[in-house]
């Protein structure tokens, strides 16, 4: 395994970066699994490796030895860590140099400039989603077209969502395509499509991705019950506290609960909110705890 591959964990600071600047610069790292031989690596390779564990690590200093000597895979490396880790701002320059290039990492660094661009709150994000969901194909221009759809839902031009999130569900991508449709039902529930709504909600909610499956569970539970389907109702809901996802499942626990004692069920409701209050869930634990405190009825 080479140095930009290997687990920054395994290597350890030796030495400060060489002051040669003739050949690329150079930081010298003892191997901490081995026996302990001093090897010496190229500095973008480790610097790549020590970003991808922890971006705070880089200061102004090293930031700029790395982003001046890596080739395009590692600078577009730390231009993704940069973002990911709330520091877009540093990242943009070396996005811009990568997409102008046009080499192989220019539609990938779109992407990522539209990212960063969307977290600086820059209008422009929209221009660099819309670029790679409608110029490319695959799980990128998926992730493009998810991104845009989100962008737009805030603006007027509710119809141009619409169509971002249907261009997204249409390239049936593992992961983008799945939150695009539970992104489009909740459009649907907003609007007053409840009927859209309800039947988007179950297309999602039958499938298998691990947050859009219980998200849209409890959001058609949620819905049928108004429409008061109790029996339909209390299965999806079951679906969403069963799916142990951290988020969702707590809250759903709740609603159940709260469905079961209205329908004079108190020992399973009593169960759920005892679920939920031990789920430690921000919302949901206090109010199943207030539950649990309040007379039986």
């Amino acid at each position: 395994m080479d140095a930009a591959t290997r687990p920054a964990a395994d290597w350890q600071l030796g030495a400060a970066i060489a002051t040669d600047r003739s050949e690329p610069p150079l930081l010298h790292f003892s191997r901490l699994d081995g026996a302990g031989l001093p090897v010496t690596v190229r500095a973008p390779a480790v610097l790549v490796a020590r970003c991808a564990a922890d971006p705070a690590v880089l200061g102004p200093d090293l930031l700029s030895v790395l982003l001046a000597d890596a080739d395009d895979i590692e600078r577009l490396l730390v231009a993704r860590r940069l973002t990911a880790s709330e520091r877009p701002g540093q990242a943009l320059a070396t996005l811009d140099e990568l997409v102008a290039a046009g080499g192989r990492c220019a539609v990938e660094a779109q992407l990522v400039r539209g990212v960063a661009r969307d977290r600086l709150g820059l209008v422009t994000a929209a221009d660099d989603y819309h670029a790679v969901a409608v110029g490319h194909h695959g799980t990128m221009s998926a992730h493009a077209a998810f991104l845009l759809g989100g962008i737009l839902e805030s603006s007027p031009d509710l119809a141009a969502a619409r169509a971002a999130y249907r261009s997204a569900i249409a390239a049936n991508d593992p992961v983008h395509s799945a939150m695009a449709a539970f992104n489009l039902a909740w459009l649907d529930e907003r609007d007053g499509r409840t009927d859209a709504a309800q039947a988007a909600y179950r297309d999602v909610a039958s499938g298998t991705h691990r947050d859009a499956v219980p998200m849209a569970a409890l959001n058609l539970a949620t819905l049928l019950e108004r429409a008061k389907q109790f029996a339909e109702c209390e299965s999806w809901y079951r679906t969403a506290v069963d799916s142990g996802h951290p988020d969702v499942a707590p809250m759903a626990a709740v609603s159940l609960g709260l469905l079961l004692e209205r329908r004079q069920r108190p020992r399973e409701a009593r169960a759920l909110f005892r679920s939920a209050a031990a789920s430690g869930h921000a919302e949901a634990a206090p109010m199943a705890l207030r539950r649990m405190g309040s007379p039986r009825r």
